[in-house]
Formats: structure tokens, C-alpha cells, sequence
């Protein structure tokens, strides 16, 4: 019965949501991005309003090699705003050269190949993001454009346990962000967290009336939480069924053991034959 459920369970999370959108927020389906802090004009490895401990004093003074990485990375969101995936390419990967902790970049870049059809590229792009990104809210705790953006390169790495973790982290720094608690609601899809994802969407949307798209993952979440409270009802009932059936199949076993048991006559005393 285990097996049926865990059958069952593998069909509910088919319907998770999950993708990435070009103009706008971090995941959608329509095969794009645009980041959380994409707007930074300050050092692109920080988040340009404080130190890691908290004190809000001002950036590190971004060296020549990072002014030119932002430069690059600023032509690189254009181009790829435009549909013009291959000329974004080169542009993130110049970037990356001239700063290797050039973290939103190396996202960017993972998006720019997947759009090129590169997705081995695109891969090895949000891994080196996430690498990134550890060592940047390592620095700065408090980034939360850094914790999200992080669980997107997780999520497209196929890791939506590890984005939730990340996603958690951005939406306890920014709790009225109404985008980190879409992504975070579509990722908790992703596990079958439907009641979780319930929790968020409906947050996103409160936050943001005007997302319909949080309006539609959170119509498919509450599907998602029906047909998997169904699906454990029926589990749960099907298990009821076999205990009973196997109380009743052992009481009956019983009392066939009692009949068997009835003691046989005992034999008579062997008879006293003369002349034996």
C-alpha cells in the first residue's frame, strides 16, 4: 500500500509549476529572467546598502575590472531583454572574466545559454552562481536579493529543495516582497509542499493584487492540496481495509486451529492375548 501511495504521490507532483520569465520576477514559463537587484548600480558583488555586519556603512569602491564587469553585464541584460541570447552570452562571459565573483552575472549567463539551447553551459553557469552567491551572503548575511537570487540558480540546477532553503532566507530578510513569495511558492510546488505553496502564493497575491500569475500558481497549488489530501484519504482507507482484513483472516485462523486441535480418542490398552 506504501507503493500505492508513493505512485500517487509521484502523480501529484507532475503538476508543479515551475519556469522562468524574461521581463519580470524570477520564474515563470515563458524561458527568462530578470533578478532581484538586476537595478544595483554599486559594487555587483554587494548589496550596495550595507557591510556584512549590518552597520550600513557604504560598499567596498569598486575596482576598475569590476566597473568594466558591470558595464558588460548592463549590455548583457539589454541584449538578452531583446532576445538577442547569443550576443548575451559574450557579453556575461566578458563580464565574469574581468570579475570571477561576478555572482548575478554567472545566473545570467546560465539563463542566456539555456535560451541559446546551451543547457550543458547552462548548467556549469548556475553552478559557478551558486558558488557565488555562498560566498556572497557569507559576507552579507542581511542580502536578500542574494538569498533569492541563489535559489533561482538552485532551482535551475534542479534543485528545489535547496532554492526553498535559499527562498526562505530572502523572504524572512524581505517579508512584504511579493516576488519572493511567488518563487518560493512555486518551488514548494515543485516538493508537493502544497500547503506550504498555498501559504505564499496567497501572500504574493496580497501583496501584489495585480500578479495574476501568482493568482494562477496559487489556483493550481490549492488543486495540488485537494487531490493530495485525496490521495492520502485513500491510503489511509486502503490501509484501514487491509488491517482489517488481515485481523479478520487471522481470527479466522484461529478458530480453524481450534477445530484441528479437538483431541483424538485414545487408543485401547493393548489386549492380553493368551499365548503371546
Amino acid at each position: 500500500m506504501r507503493k500505492l501511495f508513493l505512485i500517487l504521490l509521484s502523480a501529484l507532483l507532475a503538476f508543479g509549476v515551475a519556469g522562468c520569465r524574461r521581463r519580470g520576477g524570477a520564474a515563470s514559463t515563458n524561458g527568462g529572467a530578470t533578478l532581484s537587484g538586476d537595478s544595483h548600480a554599486s559594487n555587483p558583488n554587494s548589496s550596495g546598502t550595507e557591510n556584512a555586519d549590518g552597520t550600513g556603512e557604504p560598499p567596498v569602491e569598486e575596482t576598475a575590472d569590476q566597473k568594466d564587469a558591470r558595464a558588460l553585464f548592463d549590455k548583457g541584460n539589454e541584449l538578452y531583454r531583446n532576445d538577442r541570447d547569443k550576443e548575451a552570452v559574450e557579453a556575461f562571459k566578458q563580464a565574469v572574466t574581468l570579475d570571477q565573483e561576478f555572482a548575478e552575472a554567472y545566473l545570467k549567463l546560465g539563463l542566456a545559454y539555456a535560451a541559446s539551447g546551451q543547457a550543458d553551459e547552462a548548467k556549469e553557469s548556475y553552478q559557478k552562481a551558486v558558488d557565488a552567491y555562498k560566498k556572497l551572503v557569507k559576507r552579507e548575511p542581511k542580502n536578500a536579493d542574494a538569498q533569492f537570487n541563489m535559489g533561482m540558480a538552485y532551482y535551475k540546477l534542479g534543485k528545489p529543495d535547496e532554492a526553498v532553503k535559499a527562498y526562505k532566507q530572502a523572504v524572512k530578510l524581505e517579508p512584504d516582497d511579493g516576488d519572493m513569495h511567488y518563487e518560493l511558492g512555486l518551488a514548494e510546488m515543485k516538493l508537493a509542499q502544497y500547503q506550504e505553496a498555498v501559504n505564499d502564493l496567497q501572500k504574493a497575491t496580497e501583496l501584489d493584487p495585480d500578479n495574476f500569475r501568482a493568482g494562477e500558481a496559487l489556483d493550481k497549488a490549492k488543486d495540488g492540496l485537494q487531490r493530495l489530501q485525496e490521495a492520502r484519504k485513500h491510503y489511509e482507507e486502503q490501509m484501514k481495509k487491509q488491517d482489517t482484513g488481515n485481523k479478520n483472516k487471522n481470527q479466522n485462523g484461529n478458530t480453524n486451529s481450534n477445530t484441528n486441535s479437538t483431541p483424538a480418542p485414545a487408543t485401547s490398552p493393548r489386549p492380553n492375548i493368551k499365548g503371546v
